[in-house]
């Protein structure tokens, strides 16, 4: 499985996922002129929305209306209907653990804690290669027990520590913990997980102010032995294919 970070962070999120059979998409939070120079849209099986903010939905209306299959929660769809004249399909909604096949991939939505309308994780895993993935980019926990995931693309957004001493405003830092994954949980979670199948971790969603990617790889790398990849600011592009994920040597 290809797993390349086109971008992550607040200024918007996507992801590609290969089992080089198809490609899948998970988040569209870039403008369409900007994604079409990292990717040819029409190459995709489908697109994964996790919810409807803008730094992972951006792009939707014109991938709609460009025919690309794009998909997500009836809340995630409500939200962005009411902001947009775009069409969408029944065929378009997904729902709570409702299996789907798109493209060569079997993909299971899951319902995660987030300040949104029904916002969702998405567990896929191809038929023709058997690698499975998981992806978590917003949520203030996870309730779930996965099992011979491969590859984890989870949110890593901001550690306590770094957070307590920021100057955020008190507001801010509390609509943070309530709705995105810490460092600390993300520790947990790994501790917790069935890790024996894992071949990579992929971290996203890393916030500018609360976070700091080197003690992050480092400390994820050392707890669960597995390499750790992460996209830094410093490598985004605005033309070719997009940045490959940098690994931790």
């Amino acid at each position: 499985m290809l797993i390349n970070h086109l971008t992550s962070g607040s200024d918007g999120n996507a992801i590609i996922v290969d089992d080089g059979y198809s490609k899948l998409l998970l988040d569209a939070g870039v403008s369409y002129s900007k994604l079409a120079k990292w990717i040819r849209p029409s190459s995709l099986s489908g697109v994964l929305i996790t919810h409807e903010h803008g730094d992972h939905s951006k792009a939707v209306p014109e991938l709609v209306r460009r025919g690309v299959r794009v998909y997500a929660s009836k809340g995630s769809w409500e939200a962005l209907v009411s902001e947009n004249n775009i069409p969408i399909t029944v065929t378009s909604t997904l729902k709570h653990l409702d299996q789907r096949e798109i493209g060569t991939w079997i993909v299971m939505p899951f319902l995660v804690e987030h300040d949104a309308e029904e916002p969702m994780g998405f567990l896929f895993q191809s038929k023709e290669t058997g690698k499975k993935g998981v992806y978590i980019a917003d949520s203030a926990y996870v309730n779930y027990n996965f099992s011979g995931v491969t590859h984890w693309i989870l949110e890593a957004n901001y550690a306590d520590h770094i957070l307590e001493t920021s100057e955020d405003e008190e507001w801010l830092k509390d609509r943070i913990r309530q709705s995105h994954f810490s460092f600390d949980d993300l520790k947990k979670f790994f501790r917790d997980s069935d890790l024996s199948q894992t071949e990579e971790i992929h971290l996203v969603h890393l916030s500018s102010r609360n976070s700091d990617e080197q003690l992050f790889k480092n400390e994820i790398q050392k707890l669960t032995g597995a390499p750790v990849y992460t996209i830094s600011d410093s490598s985004r592009k605005d033309n070719g294919i997009g940045p490959k994920s940098q690994a931790l040597k």
